[in-house]
């Protein structure tokens, strides 16, 4: 990392052994990570409580019939 001149914040990147999968799921926690953290602080939950909130709306979401993934269907809902 020094070498490359990256900082030691990010360095972890170049630390894992990436593949396909790896890259996806960081470029899916990149994208939605600000929009989880937005809705927990709008919303005020603690932890727990925004646990709770997010299994209820799992919940709902598998009962529904609808055709986006849970992301966007919790999107929708906020």
């Amino acid at each position: 990392c020094k070498d490359l001149k990256i900082s030691e914040e990010n360095c972890f990147l170049l630390k894992e052994k990436w593949n396909h999968a790896s890259f996806a799921a960081f470029m899916t926690y990149e994208k939605k990570g600000e929009f989880i953290e937005e809705l927990k602080n709008k919303n005020q939950f603690s932890l727990k409580e925004f646990l709770s909130y997010l299994e209820a709306t799992y919940k709902d979401f598998r009962k529904s019939d609808s055709d986006v993934d849970f992301t966007e269907y919790l999107e929708s809902k906020v």
